[in-house]
């Protein structure tokens, strides 16, 4: 397996907490003897020396109102109950924890910068840190939803119809909207789709005034007076089903004054000075800005109540620091490990079984419109992704589950803490990815553990892995600062090289909560972008409209394409917003742009999660986890008492030897703590409350751990790009055409469709015996010119049975046949329930609609060979494996379909993996016995127990009509797709759906084809 490079950037993010560590030691519990056992007066006194520290004390201020008064209560004398009391100390702790050792950004807590790898490693940290100040979006929207509402003047703002809308009969449906006041985000809604309504849908495809389109209302009539052209649109806009200009794409402090302008007499209306509160409030040092915050906290509050706060503030840190090369090549080298680990089959199972949909009813190489696509009744509509979180996980079980249990014995046994992962441990857990290229680009997450700038320039440094492991785009960590560390600069980052021939777009999207935006509203950072659900002007340049682009599949694989031009869509979001608070359209484009490659996953220790403790893990320099203790079951819980949670934790830590120094974890919320300071360990019980925090080593627990920084906690985002291919074949967009409508074959036509469930390991003994014999007798009868069969899994192992006739013949005698037959196999208990369907052909898949009957003469055929073939595969005909017996009856289906060069084909077609020229090797000589290309028939027909089968194929016709119909030359990818889909479905019917077994069965088709044209090669060559 050929792992992919990778190339860091050069400017990498650096993320930094507002204060070193250390800086609020001589206020901190053990400066205070403070104990949440002791006294009320030491408790109080405790939290009021600690929110005397200026810079702590405003960032709670911004964060956390209610905190923020409890405080200026117990600074007033007011101590409240001793519960209360508690919980203020623990909270406060577990800010000036976070204020000290967490650098998420987050208010003023933590600051970020741009850094550089460079030879000549450097590090200042100056105290000119640059406040930006803006609207929380929460707050934002609300207060343009009011203004909407309550009629406000929005005459000049324009509308334009959400494009997620849909007609569906009489009615205008939107499956899915952003949250409005009142309202829940996703829930679909729909509005009666009368003559007002459809002008206002058609009219306002493009952006319009909305006032132009309020009169042009009332002059067609379709409105009876301005007021009610006036508020139609308003509950238009109310629902979402209309999006207007009032709401920016990235909400800054200058908003406001357009807001001010659309004040509505009577109500609360932002007032002249909004904007330059919040100015004056960002000019302020942190630390010095307490008073103006209350201002501008007074005046946004005062339009407007809302629970969180109503501003949104991030930190330029004024860093500027520079690492040594060796950190990027660390993480380079981390990436292309993490990789071969990762696995990537199954990992997205919604969008497998959709893919596997999708190419029955469509067919390769033909577009679908994704409007069509994506409608549940004329399409498919969208995936499955009610469990989203799940396909991150690697399945239990296997190879992978045993070697870890083998590096955390051998850890253990040793007394060790630590596993190495060096090259045959990454053997050991690499997975296969069959010829997949790695992701395009991604980022590392690291903290970078030195005592000095000298000691990290000559290397002497680690590097510890966030436990989020990073993202999976370069540069999207960055997005949400473009405003504070330059929209150029973030840009470059973010600009990873697109595969050849595609077309990278910037998705921008409503997320379902409106406090999710002050997350993914970031400026244009890519030459496209491509809104869905949001104001945009979807004719401008530089802007994709959706509902033009299509699907099209590629050997199984999904795409996104521009069908006139052929170009694939690659679809970005540069932030890091999960993709769960998107619509599901928008993850839907998300994961096509990323299933083609192999992804990565941060470490997992997959079964081994359970265990009571698991050592630290080491990649070079790198620290990819740390050890990790597993609480005991008495600690968690919201309802352990106090008395019984502190002897569990007593046990728990002398038994399993906890460190002193550890980090409560989950998800990159990190909280360091000292198991010896009592409230630490209070801290420690509230947060397993929530089951999914765990317990950590904190490796930066010295002192000095972040010298090099001047003692800030801090972490580094690495953009890391794959390397070029030389080998890649530069892709040549054509264009796609499109799918032709398919017909479907309800019950009472020319086709009678049958599902008949049965355990998949009685499969073979049905079909080789009572259930082939009655369908040969329906044939034999007369009553049907032909059936076939495929096996299928999904949602329980069944068989398909199509027979094709005259309707009414279909219905007065086949149908009665079958029940009377199904019944008697119902009843010795071989089947389950059996059930009638509609029957959609897969046209496009097999040549489109003039091949199809074709198609289906060689179904029919392949099938009857099937019931023959299966018993020779049973009794291992010639003591060969059954790969050997598939390969073989390819070999005779591609020569019948006539006279062509087909193992060229399949030595393209195919890919050529380690794992498949193995199996080949062992078993080539049996391979080139029974598989000779232009003679597999005579080959084939020496196989015990086949010569029925081969005397049926050699009197056939249907093969070599079909290839007469679809093999061109040159060969184009219609052939391919045509071909490759007999040979999966030969494949199908005889063995099942097993993918292993037909990769497997393809290799050696593969093998034969190649040694084939070797043997050309060599005798086109001559002598000499």
């Amino acid at each position: 397996m050929t792992t992919p490079g990778y190339a860091a950037a050069e400017r990498v993010v650096l993320r930094i907490a507002a204060l070193p560590v250390g800086a609020l030691d001589p206020l901190g519990p053990r400066a205070a003897r403070c104990d949440p056992d002791g006294t009320d007066e030491e408790l109080a006194a405790y939290v009021t020396a600690l929110a005397s520290h200026p810079v702590l004390r405003e960032a709670v201020e911004l964060a956390s109102d209610s905190l923020a008064s409890a405080l200026r209560q117990i600074e007033q004398g007011r101590v409240p109950r001793r519960g209360r009391l508690v919980a203020v100390a623990v909270a406060l702790t577990k800010y000036a924890l976070r204020i000290t050792r967490r650098p998420t950004p987050f208010g003023t807590f933590a600051g970020v910068a741009f850094a550089e790898l460079t030879p000549a490693p450097y590090a200042r940290v100056g105290e000119a840190h640059r406040k930006s100040v803006r609207p929380d979006a929460e707050w934002f929207v609300g207060v343009v939803d009011a203004c909407v509402a309550a009629g406000g003047p929005v005459g000049d703002a324009q509308v334009v119809v959400n494009d997620l809308c849909r007609i569906r009969g009489d009615r205008l449906h939107l499956p899915w909207a952003a949250p409005a006041d009142g309202a829940t985000a996703g829930r679909e809604r729909s509005v009666r789709l009368g003559p007002a309504v459809r002008f206002v849908f058609e009219r306002a495809a493009l952006p319009v005034r909305f006032s132009t389109l309020a009169g042009e209302l009332v002059e067609r009539g379709l409105a009876p007076a301005p007021q009610w052209a006036d508020l139609l649109l308003r509950r238009l806009v109310a629902a979402r089903f209309l999006l207007t200009s009032l709401t920016a794409e990235v909400i800054g402090a200058t908003a406001l004054d357009e807001l001010r302008l659309r004040a509505v007499p009577g109500t609360r209306a932002v007032p002249a000075g909004a904007r330059e509160a919040l100015e004056a409030y960002a000019r302020t040092p942190p630390g010095d800005g307490r008073e103006e915050l209350r201002r501008a906290k007074a005046v946004l509050r005062g339009v407007r109540e809302s629970g969180p706060p109503p501003l949104q503030v991030d930190v330029r840190a004024d860093a500027a620091v520079g690492l040594p090369p060796a950190v990027g090549r660390e993480l380079e080298h981390l990436a292309a490990s993490l990789w071969r680990m990762s696995p990537h089959h199954g990992i997205l199972p919604h969008l497998d079984a959709y893919a596997a949909a999708f190419t029955e009813r469509y067919g390769d190489g033909l577009s679908v419109p994704l409007p069509e696509l994506t409608d549940p009744h004329r399409g498919l509509g969208l995936p499955d992704t009610a469990r989203p979180a799940a396909h991150r996980r690697p399945r239990p079980g296997g190879e992978r589950d045993a070697a870890l249990a083998r590096l955390v014995h051998d850890a253990v046994r040793d007394g060790g803490r630590e596993v190495l992962l060096g090259e045959e441990t990454l053997r050991r857990l690499e997975v296969a990815h069959d010829g997949e290229p790695g992701p395009a680009s991604l980022e590392l997450f690291v903290q970078v553990l030195a005592r000095s700038v000298p000691e990290l320039a000559a290397g002497d440094f680690t590097l510890l892995l966030s436990p989020s492991g990073g993202s999976e785009s370069a540069g999207a960590s960055a997005g949400r600062f473009a405003g504070l560390l330059g929209t150029r600069e973030v840009a470059a980052l973010v600009a990873e090289p697109a595969p050849p021939g595609a077309l990278r777009a910037q998705v921008m999207f409503e997320p379902a909560g409106a406090r999710h935006r002050n997350i993914s509203q970031v400026p244009r950072l890519l030459d496209q972008v491509l809104p869905v659900g949001v104001f945009a002007d979807r004719s401008a340049p530089g802007t994709l409209d959706w509902r033009r682009l299509a699907v099209v599949a590629d050997r199984g694989r999904l795409r996104l394409v521009e069908p006139e031009r052929g170009r694939e869509i690659v679809v970005r979001k540069p932030h890091l917003l999960s993709a769960t608070a998107a619509p599901p359209l928008v993850r839907f484009l998300l994961e096509l742009s990323t299933v083609r490659q192999a992804t990565w996953s941060p470490w997992r220790w997959g079964a081994m999660d359970a265990h009571p403790f698991l050592p630290r893990v080491r990649h070079g320099r790198v620290v990819v986890t740390p050890a990790r203790w597993r609480p005991a079951p008495g600690m968690l819980g919201p309802d352990v008492p106090a008395a019984r949670w502190r002897a569990a934790f007593e046990e728990w830590r002398s038994s399993l030897g906890v460190a002193r120094h550890v980090l409560a974890a989950a998800g990159d919320r990190v909280c360091a703590l000292d198991l010896d300071e009592p409230l630490h360990r209070e801290v420690l019980r509230q947060e397993l409350r929530d089951g999914s925090v765990e317990v950590q080593e904190d490796l930066a627990s010295a002192p000095d751990a972040f010298g090099w920084l001047g003692g800030h906690a801090h972490e580094i985002a690495v953009s890391l790009t794959r390397l070029p291919d030389p080998a890649a074949q530069p892709a040549r967009p054509a264009p796609v055409p499109p799918v032709s409508p398919v017909p479907l074959h309800s019950p009472g036509g020319e086709w009678l469709y049958v599902k008949l469930y049965a355990a998949a390991q009685e499969h073979d003994r049905l079909l080789a015996g009572p259930l082939g014999r009655l369908l040969e007798a329906v044939r034999e009868s007369g009553h049907t010119d032909r059936w076939f069969f495929t096996r299928y899994q999904d949602p329980a192992p069944h068989l398909r049975l199509r027979l094709h006739g005259d309707p009414a013949v279909l219905l007065r005698e086949v149908l009665p046949t079958l029940h009377a037959g199904l019944t008697r196999l119902r009843e010795a208990g071989l089947v389950g329930d059996w059930v009638l369907d509609g029957y959609r052909p897969e046209q496009q898949r097999y040549g489109g609609p003039a091949a199809l009957a074709l198609a289906e003469e060689v179904f029919a055929l392949d099938s009857r060979a099937a019931l023959g073939l299966i018993p020779v595969c049973a009794a291992g005909g010639d003591g060969l494996p059954s790969e050997i017996v598939a390969a073989a009856q390819h070999g005779v289906l591609l020569d019948a379909l006539g006279d062509w060069p087909w193992w060229e084909w399949v030595d393209r077609q195919y890919p050529n993996t380690e794992e498949g020229r193995r199996f080949y090797r062992r078993h080539r000589a049996a391979a080139l016995t029974r598989i000779v290309p232009g003679r597999c028939l005579q080959a084939f027909g020496g196989l015990p127990g086949a010569g029925a089968v081969a005397r049926l194929w050699a009197r056939s016709g249907a093969p070599r009509r079909f290839g007469e119909a679809v093999i061109g030359a040159p060969l184009d990818e219609r052939t391919s797709v045509a071909v490759d889909g007999l040979l999966h479905m030969q494949h199908n019917r005889l063995i099942g759906p097993d993918r292993g077994h037909e990769t497997r069965t393809l290799a050696v088709l593969r093998g034969v084809a190649r040694d084939h044209l070797g043997s050309l090669r060599h005798r086109n060559a001559g002598p000499g």
